[in-house]
């Protein structure tokens, strides 16, 4: 007896699938009667020459073009502008940024002026003129009782550089109170 109810349920569930297929018809011929929105012909690429690299001849092609270089403290051949900053004087505050300096006050001898200069940590260092400072390469052009200026070379593009000032100034006490 079950096996008869098994086939009469897949008999009435097959016989759903005999209905009136005309609409799906035609429509599938009207789909097919249409030309398609497109009719132009991929565009062709332009052939491709590869370029052969002989390693003795030329450049290599993962350094600057020349033009775009020019060595520490040396200008451009263009009017105005300046080459790189002069080398790296291993001063520590070469990686510091100069608006995360605080003054904290100076020190000096018969022959020589420091500034101390405070960092973001807590540490205090001690600059003096011609010491590199910041991100920039500010050379410390002059250590005075409130202040110390620096000279900046900064890059405008294409390996010109211009110079600008800059200046860190004593932080007085009565601010870190407040």
């Amino acid at each position: 007896m079950n096996g008869g109810w098994r086939w009469l349920w897949a008999g009435l569930l097959l016989s759903g699938c005999q209905g009136d297929t005309g609409d799906l018809q035609r429509y599938l011929e009207q789909v097919q009667a249409n030309p398609p929105a497109y009719q132009s012909r991929p565009r062709t690429l332009p052939h491709f020459e590869p370029a052969r690299y002989d390693p003795g001849s030329g450049r290599s092609p993962f350094m600057a073009a020349p033009m775009m270089t020019a060595r520490a403290g040396e200008a451009i051949d263009r009017p105005g502008c300046l080459g790189p900053p002069a080398g790296a004087s291993g001063h520590p505050l070469q990686s510091v940024a100069l608006d995360s300096l605080v003054m904290r006050g100076t020190l000096s001898d018969r022959h020589n002026r420091w500034a101390l200069l405070e960092t973001a940590d807590g540490l205090v260092h001690r600059v003096r003129q011609g010491d590199l400072v910041g991100l920039f390469a500010g050379r410390v052009v002059a250590v005075h009782g409130d202040h110390v200026e620096l000279v900046e070379r900064v890059e405008q593009g294409l390996g010109c550089y211009v110079e600008r000032q800059a200046r860190i100034v004593l932080e007085s006490q009565d601010k870190e109170r407040l």
